[in-house]
């Protein structure tokens, strides 16, 4: 019998090991964060001027549990009540890019380093995105099939009950966990199978087209619940750079087609295009920026 599917099995076993107390903290702390009301906090900031309630919503967005789907029908409700519709497709941005249970995972399978530089990343961007959105015309950014008084009863805040609360972070964790062992699994193949010297080849040119690279291959390969850590973490190992790296953790959450279809829900497909752009220009440039700190 060949030995690598052996060594395959030893090194994803080993890294599920590792990374399996991060996911449970991760999935716990952000089911608990479900009982706090968004639409609340959100509102409550609505009374503060339009500019500075970007802030907010970065911060908001950041520390979200909830998934983009999850999100929209409070984004909806808040539209409807006449929140700035900058703000809100600000902390559409942040909250597809980060929240407390990747961090949790990313500072376990990777390295704390890593998931400061990975928030650190996306409140810069997301801020910045906002700010921009902040100088256009708003009516060249809601999507014009959007009507104003349009509203769900959709709500944010969930009763608890330990038995809702054990029920929904049982039900995370088959959804991470799914993800977390295919992304073990591929990290281990990369680990025994693929040569080192095949991923210098592709990372080891010029770093701008290894970052460029790593931010390009988010776009098919990322995958949702912090499933490409174990995978992003074996190809550091093989020779990727911290920046390329982290690009990948940029452009892969946003490109997927859930936050594309949550953010077309209220602003035009232009603007979305506008956002890819940028967020692959911001990812090189943030990539160049790690490499010369690590």
């Amino acid at each position: 019998m060949p030995e690598w599917p052996l060594l395959i099995l030893k090194s994803a076993s080993t890294s599920l090991f590792n990374l399996a107390p991060y996911v449970l903290v991760g999935v716990v702390l952000s089911e608990i964060l479900k009982y706090i009301e968004w639409s609340d906090l959100l509102i409550q900031q609505a009374s503060a001027t339009p500019f500075f309630s970007i802030f907010w919503a970065v911060a908001l967005g950041l520390v979200s549990p909830m998934c983009t789907y999850g999100t929209l029908p409070i984004v909806l409700t808040l539209f409807g009540l006449g929140f700035p519709v900058v703000s809100l497709s600000t902390f559409l941005v942040a909250s597809s890019l980060m929240n407390p249970q990747l961090f949790i995972i990313t500072w376990g399978g990777i390295s704390p380093t890593m998931a400061l530089y990975r928030l650190g990343a996306v409140a810069i961007f997301a801020l910045l995105f906002g700010i921009l959105l902040f100088t256009m015309n708003p009516v060249k950014l809601v999507n014009t099939a959007l009507r104003p008084d349009q509203e769900t009863k959709s709500k944010s805040k969930k009763s608890f009950t330990w038995f809702s609360f054990l029920k929904g972070s049982f039900q995370a964790l088959q959804f991470v966990g799914f993800y977390i062992v295919v992304g073990v699994l591929l990290g281990a193949v990369v680990d025994v199978v693929i040569p080192r010297e095949w991923l210098l080849q592709v990372f080891g040119g010029p770093e701008w087209l290894g970052i460029l690279m790593g931010a390009l291959l988010g776009i098919p390969f990322y995958a949702c619940g912090g499933g490409t850590i174990p995978l992003i973490d074996a190809m550091l190992d093989k020779g990727m750079s911290a920046g390329a790296a982290l690009a990948f953790f940029i452009v892969g959450p946003a490109t997927r087609v859930t936050p594309l279809v949550a953010l077309a829900a209220i602003i035009r497909p232009r603007v979305i295009g506008l956002l890819i752009l940028l967020l692959l220009c911001y990812a090189v440039a943030i990539g160049l920026i790690i490499n010369t700190l690590v």
